[in-house]
């Protein structure tokens, strides 16, 4: 079981940074020293209904330039 603490800034990360659950591991591991999985992570995103990151609109948008 995932410490609350750690849920907790887990969620913070991916609300502040929009980062992927790869990324969220590496910046635990790198500013606070928590070791924790990437399949972990996602598991906890999905448990709190945030496993989708927000779609953006291509910066294309189909024009050639």
């Amino acid at each position: 079981m995932t410490p609350p603490e750690v849920v907790e800034q887990i969620l913070n990360i991916r609300k502040e940074y929009q980062l992927g659950p790869l990324r969220i591991k590496y910046y635990l591991e790198r500013y606070h020293g928590i070791d924790i999985s990437e399949s972990t992570i996602y598991r906890v995103l999905r448990a709190n209904g945030v496993n989708h990151l927000p779609c953006f609109p291509s910066k294309a948008n189909g024009q050639i330039w």
